[in-house]
């Protein structure tokens, strides 16, 4: 007597509706996994695949309220509404902001919160927090305070107290999207190691990575609905130009020279122009998707395609000349032997001697590992932490002898996480917000038409003008990048720092971002950007410097 085939994780006919929203933001989603089998989710930004991931792990309804239709099952049971500690047994799941995931205090304790409350003996535990504190090079601040850690390191301890649950299935949402280069490198051998020793894997991405040629499957999501799926050579060799269209591989039309140095690292070069039929069981969807995507895109850009009338050849003829960006150039910053240390941390400093000056109209790359000391300079720059007097300067100068009113008057700060800096409960009221601070309007008082047709232009550029009247928190990963950057370029400063602002985005976001960073450097500004992909600036002539353990090691023109 045959048995019949059960899949593991099941969706039939999803749909999903968020609170105070007319329109879904899944639709009619219907999808099978099998036990042992990876899963890779791809979409732009807006496309569904964190709500997605959020209604498998059960968040959805769950935490955010909103309407959820159809059926979903995690084994035997549905994740919506199954008890915590019957889900946390069967499923663990990390998003894109650790700082969500994390809610004791120090590193050992995160790690051993998930197992405490599912009563795991002491001795099983310490072995756990041991295994995984060595797996994800977590033993130097394995008794550190998570909020005195970088982005990679909290991303870190995130997924070691979700691993330290032993899931059967794990749902990763842009895992790799604070971490270093080296980081990825292992977070990538550790997934892929329990994947296979038997776990089910799921994972999401905003574009098409080097991870998604070791899956089992992709799934392509466009406005909600599933539009291809198949292995990743069937998907590139036979949908190459829909998955440009939808901004998860780089364009070959009119691309950006920081489009084609990630080509390679994508897997795109593989696989040449020709063949590009379509699968006959997917054309009709994949065609709608295209037709929604098109319409929507000329709909949210038809102002700026016709101010920017070439996009792409604007945004290259914008970059300054790396030979030409310190001469003749007045500094905007100076820091000058800058050593900083946390309180209670003796171990080094956070900083220690880093010294360089940045120039009117330059584009300054800050790379290095997690906990190199990237986020502590960018926070001593902005006016977020308190400087040491006599280490930077600003118009001649000293900010350590400043207010932190003062010191961040004149910065523009985008945030790693951008939910962490809303302060509005629209997308078109925080578009506003600094403008009205500027002008000293009060919350009644007529926004002047100039300024109000600005911001419109703006958002129409970052195709979030539709969604003027939706709360920022309601965006996708890009789509908050983008009102972030807005927000901040909206008001002409001397200084812009921006905290990881390709992380987990799509092309469509990347190449706004850059558009928007090039304008400003030609209009005097100068930028300093962290990053770990300095590939994405490839051909912006920007300058890169490099931290190590808080020391500046490196300093040149390679972009």
């Amino acid at each position: 007597m045959s048995t019949e085939w059960i899949p593991f994780v099941q969706l039939s006919g999803v749909s999903y509706t968020y609170e105070d929203s007319t329109s879904p933001t899944l639709e009619q989603i219907s999808l099978e996994v099998q036990s042992g089998e990876w899963l890779m989710i791809i979409g732009g930004s807006g496309s569904g695949k964190s709500t997605l991931c959020r209604v498998m792990n059960g968040q959805l309804p769950r935490i955010a309220g909103g309407q959820r239709e159809g059926n979903v099952r995690i084994g035997d049971i549905d994740p919506g509404f199954a008890e915590p500690g019957l889900l946390a047994s069967r499923m663990g799941s990390l998003g894109q902001d650790p700082d969500a995931e994390l809610v004791v205090g120090m590193v050992e304790d995160e790690i051993a919160f998930g197992p405490e409350n599912l009563r795991v003996p002491a001795e099983e535990i310490g072995r756990r927090i041991d295994h995984w504190t060595k797996a994800l090079n977590l033993q130097s601040i394995r008794y550190e305070s998570v909020h005195q850690l970088s982005g990679g390191q909290r991303q870190r301890t995130a997924l070691a107290a979700v691993l330290s649950l032993q899931p059967q299935l794990l749902i990763l949402d842009e895992p790799a999207a604070s971490l270093d280069p080296a980081g990825k490198q292992d977070l990538l051998r550790i997934i892929e190691d329990w994947h296979q020793s038997g776990g089910t894997l799921i994972t999401a991405s905003a574009r098409w990575e080097e991870t998604v040629m070791l899956c089992s499957r992709v799934v392509i999501l466009s406005e909600g609905r599933i539009v291809l799926q198949g292995t990743p050579d069937e998907l590139l060799l036979h949908h190459r130009s829909l998955l440009e269209q939808l901004y998860i591989l780089p364009p070959r039309t009119g691309q950006s020279v920081a489009s084609k140095a990630v080509m390679s690292a994508a897997g795109y070069s593989r696989y040449s122009d020709t063949d590009q039929n379509f699968h006959a069981d997917h054309t009709m969807k994949a065609d709608k998707a295209i037709t929604r995507t098109t319409s929507k895109t000329e709909q949210h850009h038809q102002h700026s395609e016709k101010e920017h009338h070439n996009y792409y050849s604007e945004t290259m003829s914008m970059a300054v000349p790396a030979s030409a960006t310190v001469v003749s150039r007045q500094p905007v910053v100076e820091v000058r032997d800058l050593t900083y240390s946390y309180s209670g941390s003796a171990a080094y400093p956070a900083l220690d001697g880093v010294q360089f000056t940045i120039h009117v109209g330059e584009i300054v790359l800050l790379c290095g590992v997690n906990g190199s000391g990237k986020t502590t300079l960018t926070r001593l720059l902005s006016g977020l932490l308190q400087p040491p007097v006599r280490s930077i300067y600003r118009n001649g100068q000293d900010t350590g002898r400043q207010s932190i009113y003062d010191r961040a008057a004149d910065t523009g700060y985008v945030f790693q996480h951008p939910d962490h800096q809303w302060v509005a409960s629209t997308v078109w009221e925080e578009c506003v917000y600094g403008i009205r601070a500027s002008l000293n309007l009060r919350s009644r008082d007529i926004l002047p038409e100039s300024y109000r047709k600005e911001a419109e232009d703006m958002l129409r550029f970052a195709g979030l003008l539709e969604r003027r009247e939706d709360s920022p928190y309601s965006l996708g990963g890009g789509q908050k990048r983008l009102l972030a950057a807005v927000c901040q370029f909206l008001l002409p400063r001397p200084l812009y720092i921006l905290d990881e602002p390709g992380s987990a985005a799509d092309y469509f976001t990347i190449d706004r971002l850059l558009y928007l960073c090039r304008r400003a450097a030609s209009q005097g500004a100068a930028l300093l950007i962290v990053t770990h992909e300095p590939e994405l600036f490839a051909g912006s002539g920007a300058r890169m410097l490099t931290l190590e353990q808080g020391r500046l090691v490196e300093e040149k023109y390679s972009i």
